[in-house]
């Protein structure tokens, strides 16, 4: 093994500490993330009960009800729309599906929930990287997005399933850099993986020697002639998931922007909520090891996630 040591631990699915995230439990003041709070009042709105709290540091009276706050409509209520989404539905669907309940959204709101919470979820799914393993691999995607074809290119764990980062762009051969998705990826938190494989495309070489630590010194193989029927050196895991975005994006007829919300809020679906019949029906996540508690998960990650900046 040469001079430059690999900073990944080798961590086996097995050896994984297990971590239960349930709902906070401890109230912590939105202004200066201190738990001496005491309860003031209860307030009954639209969007259900909330409570009123008072911080005994800085004086601070703040609704506490983390990722929410604002919201009109009930927290079940918005999740059932954003799973709605995720699954398949359009916006609008997604909210006649709510007529039971007797508030009927506009399809713009939902489209307004998809674009924050994926990006909340995003903080969640960021927060939990640093406990993939050592074996990554990465693959691109062709989508329609502002009119013309755009690329989606993702980095993925190839034990856990779990996608750890992704990046669009209007290019795919010669002229693209694939250091913004192996930046993202949990090279930065000091974990460099020992093998990536890929196909062979130059931006994907050009991309890891820019974002790993070393760059063409560390110690990383990387396989860079991916093909489905090699044994040793494929990148199907990966493939299998762009199959499984493309069929969900292949009903939707295009998007104003360049990665648009419907991706953001998918990627976390796919990393938190979806089962894995490759590995025995778990998430990625719980692959991992990180087990999301509660009656609603969408809740637990969505409250979990709003604390992560206090």
């Amino acid at each position: 093994m040469g001079a430059v040591q690999p900073l990944v631990e080798r961590i086996r699915r097995s050896e994984r500490d297990v971590v239960s995230i349930c709902d906070p439990g401890v109230v912590m003041c939105v202004s200066c993330g201190g738990d001496d709070c005491r309860h003031r009042e209860i307030r009954r709105r639209k969007g259900g009960v909330s409570g009123r709290y008072e911080c005994g540091t800085c004086g601070k009276k703040f609704t506490y009800n983390p990722g929410l706050v604002g919201r009109h409509y009930k927290p079940g209520d918005i999740t059932g729309a954003l799973e709605d989404v995720a699954m398949g539905k359009s916006s609008e669907q997604a909210a006649q599906s709510l007529v039971k309940t007797g508030r009927i959204p506009d399809p713009a709101t939902v489209w307004r929930w998809t674009r924050s919470f994926g990006s909340l979820l995003k903080k969640m799914t960021d927060s939990i990287a640093h406990r993939v393993g050592c074996q990554w691999s990465a693959d691109e995607l062709y989508v329609k997005s502002m009119g013309k074809g755009m690329w989606l290119f993702g980095v993925m764990d190839t034990e856990t399933r779990f996608v750890m980062d992704y990046d669009v762009s209007p290019n795919k051969m010669m002229r693209y850099d694939a250091t913004n998705p192996f930046a993202g990826a949990p090279a930065p938190a000091g974990k460099v993986p020992d093998a990536v494989t890929t196909d062979a495309l130059p931006g994907f070489a050009s991309g890891l020697r820019g974002a790993l630590p070393g760059g063409r010194r560390a110690d990383t193989l990387h396989r860079k002639d991916a093909g489905i029927r090699k044994r040793h050196s494929n990148n199907n895991t990966c493939g299998r998931f762009n199959g499984t975005l493309k069929g969900r994006l292949k009903s939707v007829r295009g998007f104003h922007s360049a990665l648009p919300a419907l991706h953001v809020l998918y990627l976390a679906y796919y990393d938190l909520f979806g089962p894995n019949s490759g590995m025995g029906g778990k998430t990625p996540a719980e692959a991992l090891g990180v087990i999301l508690k509660g009656p609603n998960r969408w809740l637990t990650a969505i409250r979990h996630a709003a604390l992560l900046g206090v």
